[in-house]
């Protein structure tokens, strides 16, 4: 028959030393094992003479374009019909294509909507298909990528 754990209160069966598996660490005759403290080897960053792409102009380049849309765009949100109000703020405006191949239509007035906040959000993240604006706006969006294609 399995003898009981020393410790305490506990029915557990032994595991060695005399304890179980949950009360090893009360084990007097058996010490941790100290770490072996080496030197860290250290070797430079290799770095490579090509420069770094500026990315910035065209993040300048998109909020010149939004911004030049936002005084013809309502105040209201698309979505929820917020009130977002006359301020210009990026988030507040929403291309239905975006990304690097779509660039040619970031002053197209027909890309964009206003959306507030939480939308912006929304239709940045993965439950665009359930909203009201890619369900209205779904011909033009297909209609504005073939647009991409013939003017190439």
């Amino acid at each position: 028959m399995a003898k009981p754990c020393n410790y305490i209160d506990c029915d557990h069966n032994r595991f060695g030393g005399g304890f179980c598996k949950n009360h090893q660490w009360h084990r007097t005759d058996k010490k941790p094992k100290q770490l072996k403290r080496t030197e860290l080897k250290r070797t430079p960053l290799k770095r490579s003479n090509t420069p770094i792409k500026n990315t910035n102009s065209n993040a300048k380049f998109k909020d010149k374009s939004r911004r030049k849309l936002w005084p013809n765009m309502p105040n209201n949100c698309y979505e929820c019909k917020l009130y977002v109000g006359e301020e210009y703020q990026s988030y507040k405006v929403s291309h239905l294509l975006e990304g690097s191949g779509n660039l040619h239509l970031y002053d197209n007035p027909r890309n964009v909507v206003t959306h507030c906040l939480q939308c912006h959000t929304d239709w940045g993240g993965k439950s665009r298909k359930e909203m009201k604006t890619w369900i209205d706006k779904k011909d033009l969006m297909i209609e504005l990528t073939r647009e991409r294609y013939i003017t190439k």
